[in-house]
């Protein structure tokens, strides 16, 4: 599995240092001239966008930084605006659903940070200096990159905690302690885990919290077990006395067993019949739980109960277990987080013969700390497809199948 991190915890995040990290990161500035030629020809308030990637030192740290050379005219530009000229523009562009997704989402984090802060509606709610098209540039130029480079299927995003910064500084609407207002909310928001710097400074921008909150699937305190294949370094606008204000990501592949953290959550049903029990793990599991289990207990006044137990990533777990709460109408739900050990797993589409006829059948593959090969293990349904279709048992057919993936993989 591909692997993203993140590592916005020395001098936090903005747009521009995301975008200038991957491109440092992947070498796609070509992507960035693509996204800045559509803006120009959508946007009607735009006349120049030129942007220059440019080699920069910080405290003696090579990164890449993202110049935009803008002429435009936001005024009059409303947060709708934004988001109808974004979509645009990804339309443009082919963007894949999901990589759309995700650029809308970044989007619709500022646009709701806006409303809450100020009490208005998203139809009146204004961007302000965030309606400039260097936002869209840093939203739409990172979703680009992800989805070209393939961090945006079959991979996996992952941040370090976000230093935001501290001191106060001055925006449109008077002085203000760091972070921002619009910042703190889509943190808020999101959950995410920030953490202290000394640096007097805005740290954190909305646009690059936003970002993450569209991106991030988990945030991480330390650095996951991986191969690191490449890294990329982007550089802030500002200078700082003693800390190069860099951002730092890194790509990288997970191989052999890895440390990830999951949550465990656990309540007793004693009131609940076979089917509904039944149902509720069919909807746990389409939620995104990881795994369901009913073991059945002796419970308070020696009656019979149901333990359901469920284990879901991080960023689930609270709507997996207000699920929990509203199917069976228990009265709470014990949560506990703790870390579990994996092997790597890959699906591979492998050709099997049986019968005289060729099929196409889904196998996972795991592996070891060394990348030996632990377990084969074929898909089921394709299995049940395929003993339909050569009319044998299916245990023989799962038995031939195993044999021969063995034969072929060792």
């Amino acid at each position: 599995m591909k692997i993203l991190v993140i590592d916005p915890s020395l001098t936090g995040i903005s747009g521009d240092m995301l975008l200038s990290a991957l491109i440092d990161l992947t070498g796609r500035i070509e992507l960035l001239r693509e996204v800045a030629e559509k803006i120009v020809e959508i946007v009607e308030y735009c006349e120049k966008l030129d942007v220059k990637v440019l080699d920069v030192k910080k405290k003696g740290i090579r990164a890449k930084y993202v110049k935009a050379e803008i002429k435009e005219n936001v005024e009059e530009v409303k947060a709708l605006d934004v988001k109808v000229n974004a979509k645009k523009v990804m339309d443009k562009l082919d963007f894949s659903n999901r990589a759309e997704k995700l650029g809308i989402k970044a989007i619709d984090e500022l646009i709701e940070a806006e409303v809450k802060i100020h009490g208005t509606t998203v139809e009146k709610a204004h961007l302000h200096e965030l309606a400039s098209v260097d936002t869209l540039l840093d939203i739409i130029g990172t979703i680009h990159i992800l989805d070209s480079e393939g961090f945006l299927t079959n991979s996996k995003i992952y941040s370090k905690p976000i230093a935001v910064g501290s001191g106060k500084i001055r925006i449109m609407h008077g002085v203000m302690p760091v972070p921002a207002p619009a910042t703190l909310e889509i943190l808020r928001r999101n959950r995410m885990k920030i953490c202290n710097s000394n640096i007097k400074s805005e740290l954190t921008t909305p646009t690059g919290a936003a970002l993450l909150a569209a991106i991030v699937d988990e945030m991480i305190d330390s650095l996951p077990n991986m191969r690191i294949t490449r890294t990329g370094y982007g550089a802030g606008a500002k200078d700082f006395p003693e800390t190069p204000n860099i951002l730092r990501v890194m790509e990288g592949e997970k191989s052999g067993n890895f440390r990830e953290t999951v949550y465990v959550l656990e309540t007793n049903i004693d009131d609940s019949s076979g089917e509904v029990m039944g149902y509720l793990v069919e909807k746990l599991l389409n939620e995104g739980a990881l795994d369901v289990t009913i073991i059945p207990a002796i419970g308070k006044k020696n009656r019979p109960v149901n333990i359901v137990k469920v284990i879901a990533e991080a960023d689930k777990h609270l709507s997996i277990a207000n699920m929990i709460i509203r199917e069976t109408g228990t009265l709470g739900v014990r949560v506990m987080r703790t870390e579990r050990v994996k092997v790597s797993r890959k699906i591979k589409e492998l050709p099997v013969r049986i019968g005289g006829r060729e099929f196409k059948v889904r196998v996972k593959i795991s592996r070891g700390v060394e990348d030996e090969i632990i377990n084969i293990k074929p898909e089921f349904e394709d299995v049940k497809r395929l003993a339909a279709a050569v009319k044998l048992p299916i245990r023989e057919v799962m038995k031939r199948i195993s044999c021969k993936l063995m034969e072929d993989l060792l």
